[in-house]
């Protein structure tokens, strides 16, 4: 029989605070978050980056051990982020990365919290990503930070969609909200600091 672990570990609640989380009481099954506009996700990323699901597993790891997701992206496109970032060498198109993120079903033992992103192989995302390695990456902002794309329209727009379910915002979104499609978020990102400002 499955068990659902609806709680977060130290290093799980260390990375939703730094997500934007608010760890508080919240509707059953919610989980509060203040919403993050384009800036504020890139003022916690090393790099953001297009790129394609390749793989998807569930590993034990940490040192009271948990279900950890592990994601293998391989990169198509560098939307932001220096040509030399200060953790590495910034990630180059045709380069595979993983990225680690808490939760998952490991053993019939599921770890699980609304805001976790989700993905499928074969999906292309854009992802505002914060360096843990040479190759290592964690998503930033939790689900926030993570825009499936979609086909292109007859106009050739691509939309982007985010999986927020369960995920209650605290406040409004601040300056007009998220990119609606990729040329969008290009622009918005274009107009930002030509460093993004990852904290450690």
């Amino acid at each position: 029989m499955e068990r659902t672990m609806t709680w977060l570990s130290s290093r799980a609640a260390t990375l939703c605070a730094a997500a934007g989380l608010l760890l508080a009481a919240a509707p059953a099954g919610a989980t509060l978050m203040r919403p993050l506009s384009v800036a504020d996700l890139a003022s916690h990323a090393d790099v953001v980056i297009r790129g394609e699901v390749l793989r998807v597993d569930v590993v034990w790891a940490g040192t009271n051990p948990m279900p950890v997701t592990l994601v293998d992206l391989r990169v198509s496109e560098v939307l932001a982020g220096p040509p030399q970032g200060r953790r590495g060498p910034a990630p180059a198109p045709g380069q595979v990365l993983t990225l680690s993120q808490p939760g998952g079903v490991k053993d019939d033992v599921e770890l699980d919290y609304a805001g976790r992103p989700r993905f499928q192989p074969g999906q292309e995302t854009v992802v505002f990503l914060a360096r843990r390695g040479a190759a290592r990456f964690i998503p930033v902002g939790l689900a926030q930070g993570v825009f499936r794309i979609g086909p292109a329209d007859s106009a050739g727009r691509r939309a982007l969609t985010r999986d927020l379910d369960g995920v209650t915002f605290v406040e409004p979104a601040a300056g007009g909200g998220v990119p609606a499609d990729l040329e969008e978020l290009r622009r918005a990102l274009a107009a930002l600091p030509r460093e993004l400002g990852a904290t450690p």
